[in-house]
């Protein structure tokens, strides 16, 4: 009990959200990175020893395990790059929700949303945002008014990231500095509230600012449960991805077969090398994107 209290304290609530979001960081670097290289060992390797020691023809080899294979950069990139990312956090995230720590972080919370335009009733579709964008915005259903519901709505769309991205951001960035990850973070914080303090300042309209909240008691996560979410958690991703990231794969072989990658490599050079300043491969990363975030992050 008096430590949900200080969860909820506006002043010993920051520095224990500091606090759990390092063990989020740390977990997800070390875990995952571990994880990856064990998956990598062994799965990945002896797999693309043996079919490379198959001598097939050189078609068929790039299209297992080339650049663009459907083993390399499909299943495999699932399987043992953002899996062992993902299982992690989503570990982490549900101990956090079985704690009771979420429900009582909405109330830490409701002061600096209700800045941005938003009640503490805003409050829940946006940290669901952190687990699942889709079910955060259909969550929005519940909320009176039009400018609290435009704004939620508007601001899980426009700087919230998945768990899924989430995760994997933390796990990417954990590989080059600390700094990194407090800029990339630090900037999507500063545009969330930026606009929502702008179209706070645009959309006229008065919130009722009325907020109940049931507080779920701080306990210990339950393992057991933590472990049954995870899992489903999981098995719902590969479900979904795994079609889309070997599909991916087939796609890209196939325009680099075609010649139609390096022509779109070409017209895109200026605005990816030049612009942007990233290598024109870059350009593979981009286009994976349209199909999925993970594959392309992976």
């Amino acid at each position: 009990e008096h430590f949900a209290h200080a969860c909820r304290h506006p002043l010993f609530g920051i520095p224990i959200l500091l606090l759990l979001m390092a063990a989020v960081y740390m977990g997800v670097t070390y875990g995952s990175g571990f994880l990856d290289k064990t998956l990598n060992f062994s799965i990945v390797k002896p797999t693309v020893d043996f079919i490379s020691s198959l001598a097939l023809p050189a078609f068929w080899n790039d299209f297992l395990i080339g650049t663009y294979g459907i083993l390399t950069l499909g299943f495999f990139n699932a399987i043992c790059t953002v899996l062992p990312i993902l299982s992690v956090f989503f570990f982490i995230f549900g101990a956090f929700e079985d704690s009771g720590y979420i429900t009582n972080f909405c109330v830490f919370s409701k002061r600096l949303f209700e800045k941005i335009g938003v009640t503490g009733k805003a409050i829940i579709p946006l940290v669901l945002g952190f687990g699942c964008k889709s079910m955060a915005t259909l969550s929005t259903k519940g909320l009176t008014g039009y400018k609290e519901k435009f704004i939620a709505t508007f601001l899980i769309a426009f700087a919230i990231p998945c768990s899924a991205q989430l995760g994997i951001s933390i796990a990417i960035l954990a590989r080059v500095v600390v700094s990194a990850a407090l800029i990339a973070f630090g900037t999507l914080a500063f545009l969330e509230l930026g606009a929502g303090l702008i179209l706070n300042a645009i959309i006229q309209e008065k919130v009722d600012d009325c907020f109940i909240q049931v507080l779920a008691p701080m306990r210990l996560p339950n393992l057991k449960a933590v472990w049954t979410k995870t899992y489903y958690r999981i098995a719902l991703f590969l479900k979904e991805a795994i079609p889309i990231f070997i599909i991916s794969a087939a796609a890209l072989f196939i325009f680099d077969k075609t010649g139609l990658l390096d022509l779109t490599k070409r017209m895109l050079s200026p605005l990816i090398v030049n612009w942007m300043g990233l290598p024109q491969d870059a350009t593979d990363v981009f286009l994976l994107a349209l199909a999925r975030r993970e594959a392309a992050a992976g």
